[in-house]
Formats: C-alpha cells, sequence, structure tokens
C-alpha cells in the first residue's frame, strides 16, 4: 500500500511534469508569435518599399512621356511659327494669315498643355525651363499674329519684312531656353 507521502511524491512528478509542458507549450506559442509578428513587419516594409519603387517607376515614365511631348510639341510650333515668318514671301501655296496664326495657336496652346503636365510632376512650383520656352513662344506667337494682322489690315499682299524681326528674335530665344530645357530634362527624367 501507498503512504499519503508516496502519492503526494507521485502528484508533485505530474505537477511538475504539467507544468514542464505548459512551459513548453507557452514558449513555443511565444516564439511562433514573435516569428508571426517578425514576418508580417518584413512583408509590410517590404510592401511599402515596393509600392515607393512602383510609384516613382510610374512617375519617372510619366515625366519621360510629358518632356518628350513637350520636346515634339515644341518643334511644332517652331514649324508653324516658320511657316508665319515665310509668310512675307507669300505664294500660291501660302495659307491665309488666318489659318496660319490658328495653326501657330494651337500648337501653342499644346505646348502649354504640356508645360502644365511637367510642372504638375514636378511638384508644381518647382521652376523649369520649360516655362521659359513657353513664354518665348508665347511672345512670338503674338508677334506672328500681329505680323499677319498687319497684312490683313492693310491689305498688303505680306507683312513688311521688319515685322517679323520680333518674330525671329523670339524664336532665337526660345531655341535658347530649349537648349536649357533639354539638358535639365536629361537629368529630371532619371531620378
Amino acid at each position: 500500500m501507498s503512504t499519503p507521502a508516496s502519492v503526494s511524491d507521485g502528484e508533485k512528478d505530474r505537477r511538475s511534469a504539467l507544468q514542464v509542458a505548459i512551459l513548453g507549450v507557452a514558449a513555443v506559442l511565444i516564439a511562433a508569435l514573435i516569428g508571426v509578428g517578425a514576418s508580417l513587419i518584413t512583408t509590410d516594409l517590404t510592401g511599402r518599399n515596393s509600392a515607393k519603387e512602383a510609384r516613382d517607376d510610374f512617375l519617372r515614365s510619366q515625366r519621360q512621356i510629358a518632356y518628350a511631348a513637350f520636346i515634339a510639341d515644341e518643334s511644332a510650333l517652331e514649324r508653324t511659327e516658320d511657316v508665319c515668318s515665310r509668310a512675307e514671301q507669300p505664294t500660291d501655296k501660302t495659307p491665309t494669315a488666318r489659318a496660319i496664326f490658328d495653326d501657330v495657336e494651337t500648337a501653342y496652346n499644346k505646348l502649354s498643355i504640356d508645360l502644365s503636365a511637367i510642372q504638375v510632376l514636378r511638384g508644381g512650383d518647382t521652376p523649369t525651363y520649360a516655362s521659359d520656352v513657353t513664354d518665348a513662344h508665347a511672345q512670338a506667337s503674338f508677334d506672328c499674329e500681329v505680323a499677319l494682322k498687319l497684312t490683313s489690315l492693310l491689305a498688303m499682299p505680306a507683312p513688311p519684312a521688319e515685322s517679323f524681326d520680333a518674330l525671329l528674335a523670339d524664336e532665337n530665344k526660345a531655341r535658347r531656353a530649349l537648349d536649357k530645357f533639354i539638358t535639365e530634362a536629361s537629368t529630371v527624367i532619371t531620378d
């Protein structure tokens, strides 16, 4: 028969074994929670970095598109201004003064839209040489309009050559600003 002391020793052993088992399970659960927490934190940080990289890549590609559109539309505007400056030597194929100015105005409006896109993609208030290019072309477009109106108002076959001097000066100013813009664009689109 067993004595009360031996029963209590056996019960103590079972309690000890149960406590060790409970502590072991608790340790495993704590380790699992720490592992899951670390995994979630790592996943979150990786996700944030991936999202930032995707956003940066998207903005970079949008800047490239906007700068390319600006350069293409500037070139188109310059060609229409050249038509305006050649209007001083009209031929049978020379468009009417209104058609010339409508083309210049349309091309200038496209350039202005491109400038707005660039400003948005650069952060709004960030200065850019694109503004200088657009400003020079705005003046050139105005000079073209004045020269063409002189032709229409005075019923002249062509405006006097002097009326194109300002247009040519503004076109040259636009070309110089465009050179600076292209240099700026090459650095901005790679950021």
